[in-house]
């Protein structure tokens, strides 16, 4: 398939295989032998997303697991030589990457139509399943990683929380705890409510990750921006629930069964994974199709120059009938190779028409949470922006000037800035801070163009969600 790609189910034996020859001198077999039999097939079933050279280091952090982008970040790129430092690197993508995957894998139900998140116990299933993948991370794949690289302390930074040389599943070992399942509770207690009563490791584990570990409030503010697009509601019931959905298992996946889950996966027939992959390569665009059209509904944006909406909910609408059908056609049995082509041409069709009026017009997204710190910037509610203003200047404002870049923007944020602190009357302020983050260099740091959805080239940018008002980057 030409259109969906996946360019990392060879990772072990371009990647990890050099890795382990330059720093091992164990067998070809054990080092090509992966950490998690049936990762590899997992991995397979998310189609490559493309990054544009601009895009903050950031936006590979803000995808949530219902868009079912897995950003990849340079894997399959596969170093020519073995340097240690990108080999290094590309492992510390791959365990993030890894953890992204399997909880993805999770949510298999809703993207099958079995079941449909409720608002009550989504922050403590949000909790679980990322419990769960640092817990696989952590006592699986590492061990077995720095198993195959003895010469090399290869997993050395703080991106899958293993400090050099410090890694997790040694402290648990140091204290005598190897029993995956013993381990698994800790990680599941640590990562949710604090009691008084847990266990010394248990709150060692709640301390380590303290700064990883998702808030409720961040979970219960994610499921209200999911369901207000109608991603529990239109999108479940229009590319979720149809009969004879590719799935990868059909039971339901919890922390008890993950391992075992996955294992699974190496038995599954190649055609069951490439039409998963297909499956997901569908419900990516229909999921970013749906918050566009929310966006521009809701009034929910802005643009720097003047343009005709009239068309644009009825262009999202054919796309996403053109979507819908094809998925519909997946499930009937047709081929993927032809369902690859008729989405290749749905692509091209919202390029020309959707996509090239929203880069025309250069719309942006005006209304977006952070997910740390949870902050929920909405340029149409100024009330909300007042209290915050000086936090806006200082994290999102004076941080985005950049003279060489955008000498005659940078200096009008400078002067906005100045007058909100100094002579904007508070009645005032709310929206004085909203006609500063429009500007150019300061939408940069936290809005997204709704154009950077550009299904044609397999590029997405999350549009609900930003993360870190101090880890945004230009």
């Amino acid at each position: 398939m030409a259109h969906i790609e996946n360019q990392n189910s060879t990772f072990f034996a371009k990647v990890y295989g050099t890795a382990a020859r330059s720093l091992s001198s164990e067998t070809s077999a054990a080092r090509n032998r992966e950490p998690v039999p049936g990762l590899s097939a997992l991995l397979a079933t998310f189609p490559t997303v493309h990054v544009d050279p601009g895009t903050p280091a950031s936006a590979a952090s803000e995808f949530v697991s219902f868009s079912q982008c897995v950003d990849f970040g340079g894997i399959a790129a596969n170093p020519r030589d073995p340097d240690f430092l990108r080999i290094s690197e590309i492992m510390q993508i791959y365990l993030r990457t890894a953890r992204a995957a399997v909880a993805g894998l999770f949510w298999e139900s809703f993207f099958s139509g079995s079941t449909l998140p409720i608002r009550a116990d989504f922050p403590d299933r949000c909790r679980t399943i990322q419990a769960a993948s640092f817990w696989l991370a952590d006592t699986v794949v590492v061990p077995h990683i720095r198993a195959a690289t003895p010469k090399g302390e290869i997993l050395r930074s703080t991106d899958a929380r293993n400090l050099y040389p410090f890694h997790p599943y040694r402290a648990f070992a140091a204290a005598c705890v190897r029993d995956p399942g013993e381990i698994l509770n800790h990680y599941l207690a640590g990562f949710g409510p604090r009691s008084s009563g847990a266990a010394e490791l248990t709150r060692k584990v709640a301390s380590y990750y303290a700064d990883d570990a998702q808030k409720p409030a961040v979970a219960r503010a994610v499921f209200t921006a999911l369901s207000e697009a109608g991603v529990f509601g239109e999108y479940f019931a229009r590319f979720c629930a149809h009969r004879n959905m590719p799935a990868l298992t059909q039971e339901e996946v919890t922390p008890r069964n993950l391992l075992r889950t996955i294992q699974r996966l190496n038995h599954l027939p190649s055609a069951t994974l490439a039409r998963v992959k297909v499956r997901r390569a569908l419900q990516t665009r229909a999921y970013f199709a749906v918050c566009i059209r929310h966006l521009i509904q809701s009034r929910h944006f802005f643009s720097y120059r003047p343009i005709s909406f009239r068309h644009l909910v009825a262009w999202l609408d054919s796309y996403l009938e053109d979507l819908e059908d094809l998925l519909a056609a997946l499930c009937a049995g047709r081929g993927t190779a032809a369902v690859d082509r008729g989405l290749k041409q749905a692509d091209l069709n919202y390029a020309t028409t959707a996509g090239d009026t929203l880069a025309r017009g250069q719309v942006w997204c005006g209304k977006r949470f952070c997910l740390a710190p949870a902050l929920m910037l909405n340029l149409d509610a100024p009330d909300t922006l007042a209290p915050r203003a000086l936090q806006l200047v200082q994290n999102i404002a004076m941080p985005s000037v950049n003279m060489d870049l955008w000498p005659r923007e940078s200096m009008a944020v400078i002067a906005q800035a100045a007058q909100m602190l100094k002579r904007t009357s508070p009645r005032n302020l709310g929206r004085a801070c909203a006609d500063m983050l429009k500007m150019k260099p300061a939408a940069t740091r936290w809005s997204v163009p709704l154009s950077s959805f550009q299904p044609e080239k397999s590029r997405f940018r999350e549009l609900l969600f930003w993360n870190g008002l101090n880890g945004v980057e230009q």
